[in-house]
Parts: structure tokens; sequence; C-alpha cells
């Protein structure tokens, strides 16, 4: 099985105003498992345009008329220049189909009769949903050592593992696989049996590697330091109310009101003190405010006992409800949305420990009735008694709930009741109802509204229970402000040592958290008063602001001091504390708010207002889901625990579970260095990878356990030489791993693994062929067939096929001339062959063609190795102008072959007896072809599922890793949010297209005007389906490749000259010719 080695981008880079090598070359490694893929970032970065012939990885082209007579040239004089693509060739890269996927329907039905039908599918998807490591704990793990401690030495095999776990576990019977691959990733050295301590070993690891990312995916950062801007208040802001827009609105003390964007710019500001107020001896005090966006108003509490309303648009004075019996200090308001009544009420806390409550059964005729009173100061005004005083349509009901004053208040939408707190331990905090079980008459004179509340009290007296205030002799208090106390079933309290200073609550996460001066954060079920569910401790001042940020699980705490700390509400710990050294605020705390919108938290301060935002991760566009934060270097598929290996630049190496795109952990693997190419052992057990610097590791990758350290031989020329492939390969029952790269030799490092890990390895001694006769420029690939070949190709197009028994060369293959009706401007010169890849099924077989080379001049060839490099077959692999392959891939029965190219493209041939008995003059008949990325596909691979589901996996230099069925149907990205199961098709992705690739200016084609497409249509339908003049030029020069069928009824290929979108459009048109 043969794998293609990792791709970068194709274009070379600018340094101080010269064109450089790129610091990747293309790499081809073949090992057991046949399927990998590649990812890419969350912060995608700039794309330069393609400047060069060369891709980045692939090392560019060597011009034939650079050296006169010659294929070989110095790197050095590589490295320094680059001819630039000429417009002609870049205008063409943009001739693309409008619609990525072209379907071939032919003869579907025959393949379809191979595989399982779709409801199987979805029964076993549905029953191997779920690791069997995840349904050991402690209790079932103390049990799997008793079951160990029966055996000799404490070992186990595999026949054994799998009975004992399935009678402990009551496993079924499709989940036996799971428990083969438990073993193998435990039995990592193959040794047939697994030791107790290996088995805690790994669990160990496992869990600890899954712990580390479950608290990775956690962090928050912010922006340090705070955004700050001189307050232009002068006196105390009272609030901070957010808007939907993720702008904040400010009210200070002295009635000035001001409006900021997330951004902290000042957007207005506008004083509600009315010209006559002004005139005052004494001052008028804001003690509270709030926006209701229902009715457009904003509401002002005062310290004369009023709550005035003002018009949001323009602040002018509307109305003031005046003879309140004390200072409201919070205010709070709900409107009935569910009924057309535009019903709504008031709530405010008081300095005596009331909760006020204020309805209005039709708030727009009450706002305008009022509106109507003569003014006071400027403003209409009417007491609390007359407007009672309006046949039913307004209603007061007042609370005696606390015992010291009201700290807060709400009406939460989630209990239907009114919450408020206060600083007395005995009711700290009260949720209650609104209007009580039992109706009062308010108006009742005689005295019978009081005797209710005594009764009232009697009935609650005990611990904490609130006494309504007595008259004093010689005072009256109207029966309208008389408080009374709830019954006791109408709420419930919470006692709190200290009180309660701030709360709040949130419906998703069913909780309730308070804090106060005993400086702990209480975690509560609503409904449980008795204790609460968790605290959080460890600050140094008292509590003053509480925000849950349910959709992040998060609970932002806000101290005197100005610390601010972040909580995780599910595990609850402490995510980050942010000290005043560090987000700079200055000035002592007034008031905060938490914007959901914006991310951001806003603190107002004597001296300042702030906003501290979160860092969000940047996406180019929220559909787009990205696999990696960095460029994807490599990627490989390991079918043996069907898995999706992927590595970035940075080396940050993630594991993806094929099935259902979840992500199983992550580790880096060469710390400053870049990841450039992955391979896997024959078990499928141990990961190789090769680095930028030179540095070769072998890992457990099921963990992220380094085992074995490789280094290459260090020279002066190429102390760092860059790895581009990797390889597994057996020879003569003696395991190697193979490594190539800019070092231009092929270095061989024995596996043993006995040896202790963490050990450094050095290769064996070079083949003295690979120094005499070896490449004298840089090798990109490397194949091996067994029993005993190996190929490499470079970037002067040579390949050379080895004997990996003797080190001897066994021949050696030069580019070849282009063919005679050669045309592509953009691969002129391009002889760099970037992937090479054996067909083992042809082993041995001495009249096929058994070895794929991608390249020369972007052409896919065909050679037989056995007749001193005979060349079979050379084929274009896209029409389209520049279309270099930059990965190959074939099922495990070579029956098709799998290519991708540097825009993307993903192709799909039956190579099915294709140059199989000698040399071929057609090219193979094209099943699929769709574009998958919007830039170079690095990787592509097919995904056999219990030998019936076929997916095609593809990665590329977008920064995704996809997959894709049979037909390029897409399935999903991993990384992405949602699950999909290859089981179940209504799992795959909503669209056929992904978006980045569906809006990407190359996958649309040329403007045409109105007139040559009715001319191009014209044409097509005279020649018919099979050929006719497209693009103006002569039919027999367009009709270049003819096609070989493998179906009864051949898909029709189109001509080289042919523009894609005329491709889509000639296959589905009938033949008339």
């Amino acid at each position: 099985t043969q794998l293609p080695g990792p791709v970068l981008k194709p274009s070379s880079m600018l340094v101080n105003g010269v064109l450089q090598r790129p610091a990747t070359a293309s790499g081809y490694l073949e090992t057991h498992p046949k399927h990998y893929v590649t990812g890419l970032l969350d912060e995608r970065q700039s794309m330069q345009p393609k400047l060069v012939d060369r891709p980045m990885t692939a090392g560019g082209a060597l011009s034939v008329a650079e050296v006169a007579g010659s294929v070989v040239s110095s790197a050095e004089a590589r490295r320094s220049a680059r001819r630039p693509r000429s417009p002609r060739a870049e205008a063409r890269t943009f001739r693309q189909q409008r619609r990525p996927t072209i379907d071939r329907t032919d003869n579907l039905q025959a393949i379809d009769k191979y595989f399982l039908n779709r409801v199987e599918y979805e029964k076993i998807g549905s029953i191997l949903r779920g690791k069997v490591e995840e349904h050991i704990d402690l209790a079932k793990l103390k049990k799997v050592k008793k079951i160990f401690a029966q055996y000799s030495n404490e070992s186990i095999d595999l026949k054994m593992f799998k009975e004992e776990m399935r009678r402990l576990l009551n496993l079924p019977t499709a989940k036996l696989n799971q428990l083969d691959a438990l073993f193998q990733k435990i039995d990592w050295s193959s040794n047939g049996y697994i030791s107790w301590d290996e088995f805690c070993t790994y669990m160990q690891l496992e869990f600890q590697e899954k712990e580390s990312q479950y608290f990775k995916d956690k962090e928050i950062k912010f922006i340090l330091p705070a955004r700050v801007k001189t307050t232009i208040h002068r006196d105390a802001i009272v609030r901070i109310v957010g808007l939907s827009d993720g702008s904040f609105a400010c009210a200070s003390s002295d009635g000035l009101v001001s409006f900021w964007n997330s951004q902290l710019e000042l957007k207005r500001k506008r004083s509600i003190i009315t010209p006559e107020q002004t005139q005052r001896t004494k001052q008028k005090w804001i003690t509270h405010f709030m926006i209701i966006n229902e009715f457009t108003k904003i509401v002002v509490s005062t310290g004369d006992r009023e709550l005035e309303f003002f018009e949001l648009s323009n602040f002018e004075p509307y109305c003031k409800l005046t003879g309140l019996y004390s200072v409201p200090l919070n205010l709070d308001y709900t409107c009935h949305k569910k009924t057309d009544s535009n019903e709504s009420m008031l709530f405010w806390g008081d300095e005596n420990g009331c909760v006020n409550i204020l309805v209005l059964h039709k708030t727009g005729e009450s706002l305008r009735t009022w509106k109507k009173k003569p003014k006071s100061e400027g403003i209409a005004a009417v007491t609390l008694e007359r407007a009672l005083d309006s046949g039913g349509l307004v209603e007061y009901i007042r609370w005696k709930v606390h015992n010291d004053w009201v700290a807060q208040i709400r009406f939460d939408e989630f209990l239907r009741q009114v919450v408020s707190c206060s600083n007395d331990e005995s009711t700290a905090l009260v949720i209650g109802c609104s209007i009580g079980s039992t109706l009062v008459d308010h108006h009742d004179g005689s005295g019978a509204a009081a005797r209710d509340s005594d009764a009232m009290a009697a009935a609650g007296a005990g611990a904490g229970a609130v006494q309504a205030p007595k008259a004093q002799p010689g005072s009256f208090i109207s029966p309208i402000m008389q408080p009374r106390l709830r019954k006791a079933t109408d709420q419930t309290v919470f006692y709190v040592h200290k009180g309660v200073r701030t709360f709040d609550i949130s419906k998703q996460k069913n909780i309730l958290v308070t804090g106060g001066m005993d400086r702990i954060i209480r975690i509560w079920n609503p409904y449980v008063n008795s204790k609460p569910i968790g605290t959080l401790q460890g600050h140094s001042a008292p509590i003053v602001y509480l925000t849950i940020a349910a959709d992040e699980n998060r609970l932002f705490s806000v101290y005197q001091d100005k610390c601010i700390e972040v909580w995780d509400i599910l595990d609850q710990n402490r995510l980050l504390t942010i000290r005043p050294k560090g987000h700079k605020v200055r000035g002592d705390l007034q008031s905060f708010h938490y914007s959901p919108q914006s991310k951001s938290l806003m603190l107002a301060t004597t001296d300042v207002v702030s906003i501290l935002n979160i860092k969000v991760k940047q996406k180019v566009q929220a559909d787009i889901p990205l696999t990696h934060k960095e460029a994807i270097t490599c990627a490989i598929y390991n079918p043996t625990f069907k898995h999706v290996i992927s590595a970035s630049e940075n080396s940050v190496v993630k594991v993806w579970e094929v099935e259902n795109g979840k992500k199983v952990f992550e580790f880096t693997s060469h710390v400053g260095s870049a990841t450039t190419c992955l391979c896997l052992d024959f078990t499928g057990r141990r990961l190789v990878t090769g680095s930028r610097a030179g540095s070769i590791r072998v890992w457990n990758y099921n963990n992220g356990h380094c085992l074995r350290e490789l280094h290459l031989r260090s020279s002066d020329r190429h102390s760092r030489s860059e790895v581009t492939a990797v390889l597994y390969m057996e020879v003569s029952k003696n395991r190697f791993i193979v490594a190539v790269g800019w070092d231009r030799r092929i270095s061989l490092f024995m596996d043993d693994c006995g040896e202790a890990v963490q050990s450094v390895q050095y290769p064996e001694n070079y083949w003295k062929d690979d120094k005499l006769r070896g490449h004298t420029e840089d090798i990109l690939s490397v194949a091996s067939s067994p029993p005993n070949h190996l190929a490499t190709s470079s970037y002067d197009g040579s390949i050379i096929v080895w004997n990996t028994v003797s080190g001897h060369v066994y021949c050696k293959i030069p580019p070849p001339p282009p063919p005679s009706d050669y045309e592509d401007e953009c691969l002129d010169g391009d002889l760099s062959v970037t992937r090479v890849l054996f067909l083992r099924t042809r082993a041995g077989n001495r009249e096929a063609a058994s070895l794929l080379a991608s390249g020369p001049r972007g052409r896919i060839h065909l050679w037989n190795i056995y007749q001193g490099g005979k060349l079979y077959s050379q084929f274009q692999n896209h029409p389209g102008h520049g279309h270099m392959v930059s990965a190959m891939s074939v099922d495990v029965n070579d029956t098709i072959l799998v290519t991708g190219d540097r825009f993307g493209h993903v192709s799909i041939w039956s190579i099915y007896e294709y140059a199989l008995h000698g040399p071929e003059s057609l090219c193979p008949e094209l099943l699929f072809r769709w574009r998958a990325h919007t830039e170079t596909v690095s990787q592509v691979d097919v995904v056999t599922l219990m030998q019936k589901r076929v997916f095609v996996v593809t990665a590329s230099e977008d920064f995704t890793v996809r997959i894709w069925t049979r037909r390029g149907e897409y399935v999903g990205t991993f990384g992405q949010s949602t699950e999909w199961s290859l089981y179940n098709e209504d799992s795959f992705g909503p669209l056929k297209v992904p978006i980045d690739v569906l809006v990407d200016p190359k996958s649309m084609p040329e403007p045409l005007a109105i007139k040559e497409l009715d001319k191009e249509k014209t044409t097509l339908d005279e020649n018919g389906a099979s050929g006719g003049s497209v693009t103006g030029q002569p039919q027999q020069q367009q009709q270049q490749q003819p096609q070989r069928g493998w179906h009864e009824t051949s898909v029709h290929v189109a001509p080289l000259d042919t523009p894609p979108m005329w491709q889509e459009l000639r296959a589905s048109l009938p033949s008339t010719g």
C-alpha cells in the first residue's frame, strides 16, 4: 500500500526581494496504512498568489534550457531565483467549473449492489457509538486488576483479554473489534500480551491527555490591558445597561446618560435633568435606571421617591410617578409577551427592605394618561394614589421581604417570580411570588388589610421571619403603602452568612449564584434553600458583581478591589484571575456589566470607563470549519484504529475518528520545528514523524508518548537537512525506518522495539551505490514494493529503483521527453517528480506497469521497472493549464486511482487492468471529478469501512481535512462543531459542496457573452457529446487523449483545451453525432 507524502503551498517565498525555495519539499511515504488527511488553521493567513511553477514542497521545475544538455543543477542556483508565471497562464487558472462536483451516474446500480443498505448501517452506527475505554470507571478498574492477578506475571494475551473484558463490561458482539484495537494500542511493541502495569500506564496517559485537552478547550484569554477612556460623568455611575447590538448605556447619579459602542467610542450623551430641576437648591439624585425597549422608555428612580419616564429616542421628559413611601434603590420590569395586551409589571426595592410591584394592565394607555397630568418641575406628574384610581388599570403591591435595604432585585422569567437580596443574614435572598396566593383589597380602609398582614406574620413567624412595621403613635400610613408579608408557601428564603450583595440566575443551567461580604460564591439549586450545591472560595475582597455566561459555561465575578475572576460552572474551578495590575483600570469601582454579544466586560470607576475584550478565535467565515490553527504539512489515515492523524506547521499532531469526525486528542511532536512527514508501522500502533530540522521521532500516538528519537548523520553542508518523507519497510525479516530529504541520501534506521525508550539512534551506513550513483538533487518521495524494491524520486525528475537486499541500483529512470502535443506553458521546464506510488498487486508481474509517478510536467506516468524503466503510459490529470498533480492514492485492490492537483480538484480514475499487459495509447477512464478545496490538495486516500462503504479523504493547504462519498458528495470537515456518522447519510453536510469552494473565484467560469454561450452550445449540438470545437481550435487537436472504457457505458472525458464548465455541460448532453 502506498502513501503520498506531504505537499505544501505551491508557491515560492519572497525574501528580501528574491524568490527563495520554500522550506518543505514534497515527499512521498508508503506504509501499511493507506489513508490520511491534513488539516488547517483557525486564524487563516493571507494567501500569496502563485508566482512560480514549482510547488512549495515538490521542488519547482528545472529548465532544460538553463543547463544545456543536462538535467542537473545546483540547489543554490535553483533557490536564488524563479521564473514568474505568464499572464496567460495565470488567467487560465480561473477557468474552473462553477459546480465543483461532476456527478457521473452511469452504471452506478451495478456498483451499489455490493453495498449494505442504509438501514443496516444506521443500526451498526448506533451500536458502535462510544469507546470501550469510556466504560471503565474506578470500580471496574479494580476488577480488571483482579483479572490480571489471576495470570502468571500479571500478563494476558489478546484472546483472554477479549473474553474477560467482554464479560466485565457486558459488550455487544459489534464492539469486540474495539477490544482488539484497545489491546493493540497498549501492546505497542507487538509482544502479543500486555501486563497490568502496561494497562494502567496506557489508561493513565490516555485520560491524562484527554484531561489536558479538556482544560485546554476551556481556556479563556483577555486582551490586556483594558481599553480605557476618561469618564465624562462627574458623579458615580449607578448602572451600566447592555443593548442588543453590543453597545452600553451608562447613567450617573447626576442624571447624565451616555451611550458607548463595543470599541468604547462615545456615541451620544444627554442629561435627563429638566431645566426647572437644575434651579433647585438641592441637586437631583438618581439611584437607578433601566430601559424598557418594548415602549422605548427610560425609567429612573430618584431620591425624591419618584419614578421618572423619558423618551428613549430624544430623552424628552414624558411623565413621573410621585408619592412613593420610600426611596427606590433598584429597578426591574417584565412584559407579558405571550398575550396581545401590553400588560407589564414594574419592580423596585427600597430602603425599608420592601419589594414594590406596580402592575400596568394597559401600559401604553396608562402612560399616555399620566402624560396629560399637570407638570411639576417641567414634567407631567401623578401621585401613586391617583394612579391607582384608574378603574382597575393599575395595581400596586408592597411586600415586606428583608430586614435591610434591597441590594438587588430581578423578576426571573424562568422562575416567574421576584428575586431580591440584602445584606441581612436571615433574609439574604428571597424568591417569592409577585401577586400572592391571596388577593388583598388595597382600597379597604377599615384595617382588614392590616389584620391580614398580622395573620400572615404570625403564620410565618420563626427563624428569619420578617415582621411588618407597626405604625408609631401619631403617625399615619396609607393602606396603599402598608407593607404586607407573603405566606410561607409563597416564597423561599435563603440564609447566607453576612447576607447577599449580588446574585445571578441561569435558566439554561438551572442554577442560582450568590456573593457578598463573606467573599464566598455559593451555587444553589433555585428550588432548594437548605444548602448550596457548591462553593467557590479564595477571594480577598467582598464580591460586588456576578454574571453567568451560560453558553460558555462560565461565571464572571468582580470584587471590591477590582479583581476579576472567571470560573467554570460545570467543574466549579477557577479558569482565570485578572488583577488590577493586569487590566490597569484605575479608580474605585462603581458599576460592571458583561455583554454576551460583544464578549466583553465593561467597568466603570471614579476615574475611567473601560472595556475588557475576550480573545475570540478569528475565522475567515463562520460557515467554514477549520481543522488546525496553522497550515497543515502532512496527514495520514490509520485503518487499524480508523483514525485520521494530521500535523501542522507548529508541530501539533491531532488525532480524529474518521467515522464521526470527533477529535480524540492532540500532542506536540517537534517543538520549534514544523512536522513535514508521517508514516505508521505495519501494525498501525506507532507513528513516525519527520521534521524540518532533520529530526525523526517514533511515538505511541494513542497517548502521545515518545518512544525513540532518530538523528540523521550531520555534515557541514546539510547539518539541518529537512526530512521530506519517511517510510516503514521490511527487508529479510528485518524492519527499517527509511528517511529521505534534502541530504540526498537514503537513511535506514533499524527498528528494534526492545531498545530503551527515548534513546537516540543514528542510521546504518549508507549504501555504496547511494554514494556513487545516487541522487544529485533533493529527494522528494519514496515508495516500497515487496519483496525487495524501493523507489525514490528527486527534484531533477529522475527516479531510481533500488534493490533493498543488496543496496544496488535496480534501474534508473530519467525524465521522459514531453509528448508532441504538449502545450502547457505553466509547467514548461518542470521536471520534478513529486510522488511515486507502487501498485502492490502487480508486484512481480514483469509484463505490467507497477510504478506510478506524478511528474514531470504535471503528467501521470506509468512505468514498468522490469524492463529497465519502460514507459507504458502518460496522460494529463486535468484539462486545465497548470494543474500539477500534488497527491495520489489507490485502493487496496489497485482498481481506482485518486489524484489531487494544485488547484483543489480531485479526480477518480479506473485503472483496473490498465497497462497490465503492455503499453497503453489511451488514458484511463475518468469516473468522477470535483473541486474539493480552494488550495493545493496535499493528500488523498480511499477509506473502506467493513469492505463495503467507500469514502475519499482529502487534505489541503486551505486548512481543512474533508471526507467525501465515492461520488464526490460532501460529508464533513474534521474540526466542525457537528458530528457525522458514515453509517447514516442524513448526518452528512447540508451542502453538497463546502461554502468556501462554492464562493471561491476559481470555482466560477470565465465570463462569457450571451452570444458566445449560444454559439458554443450550438457547436455542441451539431457535433455531439463526443467531440466538437469548443474553444475554436481544430477538432483533431482537441481529441488528444482518447479514453479507455471500464464500464459498459463510459463517461466522456473532455478534451484538454475544453473549459471545465463545458466539460460538465458536454457530459450532460445527449450524443447526436
